[in-house]
């Protein structure tokens, strides 16, 4: 009988297989929409490398010699694959050939009972005199047998035979005529042997990471794959505590959506989703989360778009919603905490000051360095700076006073002075730019016509409407809007609401698109987003409905960047963290009511 972890399918053409901590996973696709690989295997893919890079391509060796080397295979794999929390597992029929797990963050444990090639890829363009394989001389007549293995930027790996022989094809010594990459690392049982065993370890290429040689354990291959079950399975229980409430087991979907929140790019809202949803796990990681990007922010004041561990991007940021997640926070720990009397005893005085100092910084960049003479609202530069890369809404200009950012600063500068107010600051600079962008947010950009906001170019001061969903964000700041425009927008939301949630275009405008990234597909950040401010204006009917049809897209359809609004399948990246994080936070609120409902 499977434990409960390993009767968690993850499937590895549409979700990585790797460890929390860990830069290291294994998948069929790597690059954008799978550009670097054929995907007709599993590769070990490193992301220390924005965006991950492939290094390996791995293939049993079913039926005698492999093909010469000729990078990545191009043709299908002999062999079927699949994984759960603990294990990776490549199959021929009902046989298990190879498996793997995890021993910790950097360190992988493999084993197989057929040969096992490890093919690098040429046109991949890593320098020649970067990607290097070489046998490392035995220091006893007792040393394993070990490779080492490097390829640019910044990877390191060392492989280690713990039972079995390491074959190499293209390695040490160097041969000037050889140029392009293409090389083989094949683990094999001993003559006399039915299997064999290979580590994988990350080497150390940073000054400041902790010293790691080659951790050969003390566990079995069995131990290290139940200790990576049972550490799965506490994360899940914490990050899906109603399971312990006795009010709804914990479904498939759940456990999913908890191994899903794995990542190793954060763009910067992205992080304040994924916090949010750690809130019940712990809250000390959920806060770190949060405030992650604000480890680079700049002395302006201003948030990195994104982050790797390799890559800070500032091109671009993103808006300013640190105000609406705290305030969201505080209620995820107390139901009875609200927008207007926030429950901030929840968390540490200390931990209060620093969110405080920081959110006023970033605060503050909007109001100082991105103001126009044309509005009392600042401004985004690009769809980008709004996470609404390519709406619809920015067609006409990209440098644009848009109404999601004047209402998520009005939440923002309410958050902060209601916090400054708790620690006994002066509250007054942040109560008063609240009042005047409430103020400037409905004389400037509501047009009573057509009930709606609308957009206004930064340069030249002219307005326009818009078929975008963009336009009903500012409900996150229901509680200060009037009433009356609360009501209409809501009224209007209808022509934007399929089967399966919120479209990001309304459903019947031409420039509707089904896989059109934000000009139609549904998102995990305005469903949550729109679905809480109407649900702080006791709008909870369509609340409740956004809410329920979200976790039902994802139940069924796993947890993709965004889905087709009319079919409801996923598009793009097919496991994506803030899709997840979503869920799991609509989820605890849906098993909330439910419990409240029962007493």
């Amino acid at each position: 009988m499977l434990s409960v972890h390993e009767a968690t399918i993850v499937d590895p053409r549409i979700i990585p297989w790797s460890m929390r901590g860990s830069y290291l996973c294994m998948a069929t696709k790597s690059g954008q929409n799978g550009s670097l690989t054929p995907g007709n295997d599993i590769y070990l893919i490193s992301h220390i490398h924005p965006g991950g890079l492939p290094l390996f391509a791995l293939r049993p060796n079913l039926h005698g010699e492999l093909p010469p080397v000729s990078g990545f295979h191009r043709t299908p794999t002999p062999v079927d694959f699949m994984a759960s929390p603990s294990r990776m597992r490549w199959s021929s029929g009902d046989t298990t050939v190879g498996e793997a797990t995890f021993q910790d963050p950097r360190t992988i444990r493999l084993r197989g009972t057929v040969p096992l090639s490890f093919d690098t890829e040429g046109a991949l363009q890593v320098d020649q005199w970067r990607c290097w394989l070489f046998r490392v001389p035995p220091t006893s007549n007792d040393s394993l047998e070990t490779v080492e293995f490097t390829s640019a930027p910044n990877t390191a790996l060392r492989f280690v035979a713990l039972r079995g022989t390491i074959a190499l094809v293209h390695d040490a010594p160097y041969d000037p005529q050889f140029k392009n990459n293409n090389r083989r690392l094949t683990v094999s049982a001993d003559p006399e042997a039915a299997s064999w065993e290979l580590l994988i370890t990350e080497r150390d290429t940073e000054a400041e990471t902790p010293s790691h040689p080659p951790p050969l354990g003390n566990e079995t291959f069995d131990g290290y794959a139940e200790a990576m079950g049972k550490a799965f399975e506490t994360y899940v229980n914490g990050m899906c505590a109603w399971g312990a409430t006795g009010t709804s087991a914990v479904t498939s979907a759940d456990r999913l959506a908890a191994y899903v929140m794995w990542t190793s790019t954060l763009w910067s809202w992205d992080n304040c989703l994924n916090g949010l949803a750690l809130v019940p796990y712990n809250l000390d990681r959920a806060l770190d989360q949060i405030l992650l990007p604000f480890q680079h922010m700049t002395s302006e004041g201003r948030l990195p778009d994104s982050l790797t561990r390799t890559e800070v991007l500032l091109d671009y940021t993103k808006p300013p919603v640190y105000g609406w997640t705290f305030l969201k926070l505080l209620q995820l720990l107390d139901p009875k905490s609200s927008s207007s009397t926030p429950s901030f005893d929840c968390l540490p005085r200390e931990r209060l000051l620093d969110i405080f100092d920081k959110v006023s910084a970033f605060t503050r960049y909007w109001y100082r360095y991105r103001s126009t003479s044309l509005s009392a609202l600042p401004y985004y530069c690009h769809g980008n700076d709004s996470g609404w890369d390519n709406s619809t809404a920015y067609d006409r200009q990209t440098v644009c006073v848009s109404p999601d950012l004047g209402a998520f600063l009005v939440v923002q500068c309410d958050f902060l002075a209601l916090l400054a107010a708790h620690l006994g600051k002066d509250h007054s600079e942040w109560s008063r730019l609240r009042g005047e962008t409430v103020q400037a947010l409905v004389q400037e950009l509501w047009s009573e016509e057509e009930g709606a906001f609308t957009f206004k170019d930064a340069l030249d001061g002219s307005t326009w409407t818009s078929s975008s969903l963009l336009q009903f964000v500012p409900l996150v700041a229901s509680a200060h809007l009037p009433s009356s425009i609360v009501s209409r927008m809501a009224q209007n939301l209808t022509p934007y609401l399929s089967q399966w949630g919120l479209a990001t275009e309304r459903l019947d405008s031409k420039l509707y698109e089904s896989d059109g990234y934000w000009r139609g597909p549904i998102w995990a950040p305005p469903t949550i987003m729109i679905e809480s401010g109407l649900r702080a204006a006791g709008i909870t009917d369509l609340a409740n409905t956004i809410s329920e049809r979200y976790v039902r897209l994802c139940e069924r359809n796993g947890f993709a960047e965004n889905y087709d609004a009319i079919t409801g399948q996923g598009n793009r990246d097919l496991s994506y963290t803030w899709s997840a994080s979503a869920y799991l936070t609509l989820r605890k609120e849906q098993e909330a009511r439910r419990s409240t409902r029962f007493l």
